[in-house]
């Protein structure tokens, strides 16, 4: 069986537990809103569904406070919109199509899927409020019957959800970033070896900082432990980045260094190897590692006294370092490990806004709510009325992901195997209105292993729209004076797949576009990240190198994830030089700091790395000789001559020259 199959068997523990919360979150939801005597418990419902669209607890109360503002907000502005449209359909769809635009662009928009989760369920909220009042009749008190109504119990429904993850087997962020973090250190100190591919080790390595990156956003709706865990991690992932670059040139320069310096450097690859293999003898081994890593810098410090190479001095400030950077990294990792208190900032990783992408992603929505709601009013079909809402969750939520037309169709197929199940349930229960336990032990089993498959990424879409088209067939309403209409039960679920059909044909026709497409190739796709740490002046420059690398980052995983082998090399390629320049502008700044040199030569340094940028062709010997700026600057500063700060100058800046012209030229 493959792996989609293997998310409903009984035998899989952690897929029962998911179909068991979810069953407490959706029929006990159910109870109490029947209790409360809700018009539409059926809201409470998928409240409780689609609420634990996320592994932690943190991620559930963001979709819970997500859905409680896009239920009121988008409620509002429903009731705005038909209070003076309400007479000119053609003026509705309108001004709808223009809100679903904006509110699917800002949707792709964002690194976080609760935010996407926001918008999408706003856009639905809005149609809602524009549709239903068309069917029941278009009057004051209709629309804010329905306002109400909705508000009123999907709040309801929020509360319940947020109590029901707390109680039944939660799952806090603070947990989830002490295993992240320790995957992130062990695949960095695993990678950090000559026989690696250390291209693909970046995006390896990216792929997981961005992952750790999106957990850290939900920990600021957990406890004070959570937020702590979160700037640890986030610290974590910034020393991940500068170790792994400096040990790569580390590597690549190891045999063009003397014998004594070559012998720490293969000290510090052996003390990479040191790991954290088990939490109760934490101490002890963590313990362990700060000996060795004292040893290792005390004997790299006496290196100074030696005679250096231009490249034995950059070589050797660079194991400095690292050797720093991985131990201040295993003490961030230990104080993580017992929830020990972090109070540095910390820079996060945001998404890179994509114009191109606001206006596909703007114009397939809305452009599926003109041809849904024409096809709809055109034709008179009342009980198709989903189709003009139902599938906006979808092409909101599903634009971010790849292959969406295939996730799409996985949710229509779940959808039409739903409707035969639902009706015979539907036609068993009849909705038992009198016998509720009876109506849960029988409609429950079904949905109980449709919740099961949201356990899975590979099952998730299939489950996705089998529980939704259940629960829209046989719909649980509270209304006693029922009528069994199973021509409506297979309708409305119908329309909700034939409309779903139409936006899976959209998503080809209008496909988002890649993130390297937007940009034409990958060294357009870093060169505003390229520019900007090639124009940091003196000030500040710790952080924003810090954010330039975030950018970088979050660019290098968005556009690895969308692109095909052939492709994705040149982003590596392109994201790992704008990295690698990233770190040699850093070095040389921070060493002209540290000679105390005046501010003139950070002026000419500035003119020296827009040069760099500005000459596309060089020539074999710029590598080689220093260029005529910063000759200038050294005659020009004003400087005492002190032995240190002429061997930076005529030695050393050189030797950054030379290494970042060959990482913009390779």
């Amino acid at each position: 069986m493959g792996p989609a199959s293997d998310s409903f068997l009984l035998t899989n523990k952690f897929a029962v537990r998911t179909g068991i919360k979810l069953s407490i979150s959706v029929w006990g939801g159910l109870v109490i809103g029947l209790l409360m005597n809700f018009e539409h418990p059926v809201w409470v419902m998928i409240t409780g569904i689609i609420s634990f669209f996320g592994l932690d607890h943190a991620q559930v109360l963001k979709k819970c406070l997500a859905q409680t503002f896009a239920t009121i907000v988008g409620g509002l502005i429903g009731v705005v919109i038909m209070s003076f449209t309400m007479q000119s359909p053609f003026l509705t769809v309108m001004t709808v199509s223009i809100l679903l635009f904006i509110g699917s662009g800002l949707g792709y928009n964002t690194r976080d899927m609760n935010l996407t989760f926001c918008c999408a369920f706003t856009c639905l909220t809005i149609c809602l409020m524009v549709i239903v009042p068309v069917l029941v009749g278009p009057t004051p008190e209709t629309l804010m019957t329905i306002f109400i109504d909705r508000v009123g119990t999907v709040t309801f429904g929020i509360f319940w959800v947020a109590f029901v993850s707390i109680c039944f087997w939660p799952m806090y962020s603070a947990d989830m970033l002490k295993g992240s973090t320790k995957q992130l250190i062990d695949t960095l100190t695993e990678e950090i070896n000559p026989g690696k591919d250390h291209q693909q080790s970046l995006l390896k390595i990216s792929s997981l900082v961005a992952q750790i990156e999106d957990t850290a956003k939900n920990s600021d709706f957990e406890s004070h432990n959570s937020r702590n865990a979160a700037r640890i991690a986030r610290k974590i992932n910034e020393l991940v980045f500068s170790i792994f670059g400096e040990s790569v040139f580390l590597l690549e320069n190891r045999n063009n260094i003397s014998d004594s310096i070559k012998a720490c450097f293969e000290d510090y690859l052996a003390l990479l190897k040191h790991k954290h293999h088990a939490f109760h003898a934490i101490n002890e081994e963590h313990d362990d590692l700060v000996r060795q890593g004292n040893e290792l810098k005390a004997r790299v410090a006496n290196l100074d006294s030696e005679i250096l190479t231009p490249l034995d001095f950059i070589f050797v400030d660079k194991l400095r370092s690292c050797i720093d950077n991985f131990m201040a990294m295993k003490e961030l990792q230990n104080n993580l490990f017992h929830d020990r208190r972090f109070y540095n900032n910390t820079i996060k990783i945001t998404k890179t806004f994509d114009i191109k992408n606001f206006i596909r992603n703007g114009a397939r929505t809305s452009g599926y709510f003109i041809l849904a709601y024409a096809f709809w009013y055109v034709t008179s079909w009342s009980y198709s009325f989903l189709i003009v809402a139902v599938p906006i969750v979808f092409s909101v939520m599903f634009s971010r992901l790849p292959h969406a037309e295939i996730l799409l169709g996985k949710v229509i197929k779940g959808m039409l195997f739903s409707i035969p199940v639902g009706v015979i349930v539907y036609i068993i229960t009849a909705n038992a209105p009198s016998a509720i336990e009876l109506y849960i032990l029988i409609a429950g089993i079904p949905l109980f292993f449709g919740l099961m498959g949201l356990s899975s990424l590979s099952s998730f879409a299939l489950s996705v729209g089998f529980n939704i088209g259940y629960l829209v067939t046989i719909l649980p309403e509270n209304n006693y004076d029922y009528t069994l209409d199973v021509s409506f039960a297979i309708v409305r679920t119908l329309a909700i797949a034939i409309g779903v059909i139409i936006l899976q044909q959209l998503f080809v026709l209008i496909p988002r576009d890649t993130l390297l497409g937007s940009f034409g190739s990958g060294k357009k796709l870093f060169s505003n990240e390229l520019n900007d740490a090639l124009d940091i002046d003196k000030n500040g420059r710790s952080e924003a190198i810090e954010k330039i690398n975030a950018r970088i980052v979050d660019k290098l995983t968005t556009a690895s994830m969308q692109e095909v082998d052939e492709t994705r090399k040149d982003v590596i390629l392109e994201g790992n030089r704008a990295l690698e320049v990233n770190r040699a502008i850093r070095a040389l700044s921070r060493h002209a700091k540290l000679a105390d040199l005046p501010n003139s030569f950070f002026k000419n340094i500035n003119e020296w790395k827009k040069d760099i940028l500005a000459r596309k062709q060089f020539e074999d010997d710029d590598s080689k000789k220093l260029h005529a700026i910063v000759k200038e600057n050294a005659l020009s500063s004003g400087l005492s001559m002190m032995d240190n700060k002429m061997f930076f100058i005529e030695n050393v800046i050189p030797e950054y020259d030379r290494l970042i012209r060959n990482s913009i030229k390779q």
